[in-house]
């Protein structure tokens, strides 16, 4: 699973748009979008902001492509 697919999924558990993702982080649609179909990978930052707003999230989603 790549890193883009475990950002939606976790994004899907948590029952959020794209849209409530990005404006929850102060971050564009356009860039969660990019991140989940793998066009870029997710910066320091957002790993960071995503921490603050959901600190049950295991960071390590981000950096494992099995």
């Amino acid at each position: 699973m790549t890193t883009g697919e475990r950002v939606k999924n976790f994004r899907e558990s948590k029952g959020i748009s794209q849209e409530k993702l990005a404006r929850e982080l102060n971050f564009s649609l356009s860039l969660i979008a990019q991140i989940e179909r793998n066009k870029i990978k997710p910066s320091r930052n957002f790993i960071q902001r995503v921490k603050k707003l959901y600190p049950e999230i295991d960071t390590n989603i981000f950096f494992s492509e099995k």
